[in-house]
């Protein structure tokens, strides 16, 4: 931010925190904060104390903005990968309120995340107002949306994503930007769990399960990702406007509706590209190196990378 100048073009600033990811861990300044919370666990009080250092983070950069002359154009945006680890995968003081699942499973709890776009640009540039936003959001479809709002035209591939701008700004369209995105799949203790597949309110899951979701007890999956949208399978649907936290299944109701989306899932196959798995020989993973300096830490694990 110091050494921008505005002859430089628009600034394009991606901050990734590690924290409030494991290793749970913050300097003691943060975590006194919340001693006296009497009815919280220790792992609520150490998240609670991680975000609050992101917070300081956040704020830093906000008075370095300020300082700059820039913040009165600047957008910002605050968003996750997946849901906390409120069960399984490194469980922590997170929560998901009241969907269902965490982390390492593919039940709303895990594959959905909060979002907020805000900054004095939201409202000055764009004619944006204050509201919860409810259309089916994907990760990917922040690129199209913040190249629309910046007058940008991305170069090479064509994107996944689609862009928002207009249904942000209460723009009357005939349908939402983005109807349908593919949920995947989750992995946890080598079994794995889906695929998923969202649609308008719709959510069909292949398999019995979505994941584990208590520490004692790991529903059965497969040792490998199951091919989507077989017509064989066992499928489970949720109208997730009417069922939030998926305790329903609706699939014998609606039979017409699985048949849809179980033929979305085998389109999705079609192009799906399995994930190297961890034993993969040119690329061997030996889990959570204990560094010198900064104790268990994850590093990069494939030939050649060495200790940081």
């Amino acid at each position: 931010i110091d050494s921008h100048q505005s002859t430089d073009g628009p600034l394009f600033l991606y901050l990734a925190h590690q924290a409030v990811h494991y290793p749970d861990e913050v300097p003691s300044e943060y975590l006194s904060k919340y001693k006296d919370y009497k009815n919280w666990t220790g792992k609520r009080k150490m998240y609670a104390a991680m975000l609050t250092a992101v917070d300081e983070s956040v704020k830093n950069v906000t008075l370095a903005l300020k300082d700059k002359g820039m913040w009165n154009d600047t957008i910002i945006i605050a968003t996750t990968d997946n849901g906390g680890p409120t069960a399984v995968c490194m469980v922590q003081g997170s929560s998901n309120g009241y969907r269902r699942g965490g982390k390492c499973t593919v039940w709303e709890g895990g594959t959905t995340g909060d979002a907020f776009l805000s900054g004095p640009a939201v409202e000055s540039l764009y004619d944006m107002e204050s509201e919860v936003y409810t259309d089916l959001f994907h990760a990917v479809d922040w690129l199209p949306t913040l190249a629309t709002m910046t007058g940008s035209t991305p170069e090479g591939k064509p994107l996944d994503g689609v862009s928002h701008q207009e249904r942000l700004q209460g723009k009357s369209q005939s349908s939402p930007p983005r109807e349908e995105l593919f949920v995947g799949y989750a992995q946890f203790n080598n079994m794995w769990y889906g695929p998923a597949v969202r649609w308008r309110s719709w959510k069909l899951l292949q398999g019995k399960s979505g994941g584990p979701e208590s520490r004692t007890h790991f529903p059965k999956g497969s040792p490998a990702p199951a091919s989507g949208g077989i017509w064989n399978a066992t499928y489970s649907l949720f109208n997730l406007d009417s069922d939030p936290e998926e305790r329903h299944d609706v699939s014998r109701d609606y039979p017409m509706i699985v048949d849809i989306m179980r033929k979305k899932l085998a389109l999705y196959q079609e192009s799906y590209v399995p994930p190297i798995q961890p034993t993969d020989p040119s690329c061997p993973y030996n889990g959570i190196e204990n560094t010198t300096e900064f104790g268990p830490t994850y590093i990069p694990w494939c030939d050649g990378a060495l200790e940081i």
